[in-house]
């Protein structure tokens, strides 16, 4: 079964087209990682209160959370 390519011009200028959105992606996929190792991390030290947030009431009603 033959398989249909575009032309090599075309190739190129969705590679072009595609490639920042595909680093884009990688990026936040390492992002998220390191995202979620943090929270993970630090998660559990927050709630058993081994690690205290300094002013985090004030931190949450300037974000209004």
């Amino acid at each position: 079964m033959p398989v249909i390519l575009p032309p090599e011009e075309m190739q190129i200028r969705f590679g072009d087209a595609v490639s920042p959105i595909i680093e884009n992606a990688n990026a936040n996929i390492e992002a998220t990682a390191a995202l979620t190792q943090l929270c993970d991390t630090l998660l559990p030290k927050l709630i058993s209160g081994n690690l205290r947030v300094a002013n985090a009431e004030a931190f949450l009603k300037e974000r209004s959370l």
